[in-house]
């Protein structure tokens, strides 16, 4: 960008980056490395490089247009070519609307550009279910500084004023995908590669001793949570039960939509009830301070 940028004697030149959209591939076609070893050891590629991307947003006059809930596992030209291209398209123009021209809120209504993104996270403890082996987490999100303004889904944007942004819970109508749009996953999945979950990522918390991460012996995994929204929209609530039998658990980290075809299902809440554009993915761990190990309760 810097040298487009510098060749064309435009500083300030906008630029609007596609978000890529799931893509089963480099799951269905795993190396002998990936069977052996197996996914949580190697991670999702198609994940990291959508992370990647979104280090461009801390560049100056840089927006974004997100295809991460326009999944088409039917498409007939291979689910890495979707067919729903006009609204990403729509998203695109609204970012441009923003960045090139100035206008706050790109097109406004449901493509109101940026949305919010993931702002920080707390865990929460249940003493009514102590012995559960359940973890939970506190989410909330922030209005972004504008285009170019930080955060992108990786460690939390700047807040845009004192009010907080709400989500919303949902699915984008797909046309041309049968089902519920971004709720459908790679139907075949598991038939072509049942060496990995055949679940859709969709929220996800790390559920851990409170030793962890001072004391690596103990217990940690990543666990699929449910999410349920504050009444105003503008915090969310991540709780898993962790698979193995270890009581007094406690939340080290959220991740969302983190896989290379995620179930994308949290949007910006949009006027009249409508669904927003979609809020990016995220991998967060908690950084933890203090003696190690930690006091027996501690939460960090």
């Amino acid at each position: 960008m810097a040298s487009w940028r510098a060749a064309l004697r435009a500083p300030a030149l906008p630029w609007v980056l596609l978000h890529l959209q799931p893509y089963s591939g480099s799951e269905s076609d795993a190396t002998a490395c990936e069977l052996q070893f197996g996914r949580d050891q190697l991670g999702s590629p198609l994940a990291e490089l959508r992370h990647a991307q979104l280090a461009a947003l801390a560049l100056d006059h840089v927006g974004y247009a997100s295809a991460i809930d326009l999944g088409d596992p039917t498409s007939p030209y291979g689910d890495v070519h979707f067919r729903h291209k006009q609204l990403v398209s729509r998203r695109a123009v609204s970012a441009a609307l923003s960045l090139a021209f100035g206008r706050e809120g790109g097109a406004g209504g449901a493509l109101a550009y940026p949305p919010p993104a993931f702002l920080a996270q707390a865990p929460i403890r249940n003493p009514a279910a102590p012995a559960a082996a359940t973890c939970a987490m506190a989410v909330r999100f922030a209005n972004l500084d504008g285009p170019g303004g930080g955060g992108g889904g990786g460690g939390g944007g700047g807040g845009g004023g004192g009010t907080l942004p709400a989500v919303a819970l949902g699915a984008t109508p797909n046309p041309v995908v049968p089902g519920n749009g971004s709720g459908v996953c790679y139907p075949t999945l598991a038939a072509k590669a049942p060496y990995f979950n055949a679940t859709c990522a969709g929220f996800e918390l790390l559920c851990a001793t409170p030793e962890v991460p001072h004391n690596a012996s103990h217990p940690s995994a990543w666990v699929a949570a449910d999410a349920t929204l504050s009444p105003d929209g503008t915090s969310l609530t991540l709780t898993a039960r962790a698979g193995y039998g270890v009581d007094g658990l406690v939340a080290r980290g959220s991740r969302y939509a983190w896989a290379d075809f995620p179930q994308a299902t949290l949007f910006a809440a949009a006027p009249g009830g409508e669904l927003g554009l979609p809020i990016l993915p995220w991998n967060q761990g908690l950084v933890c301070s203090g003696a190690s190990p930690l006091p027996a309760g501690a939460v960090c």
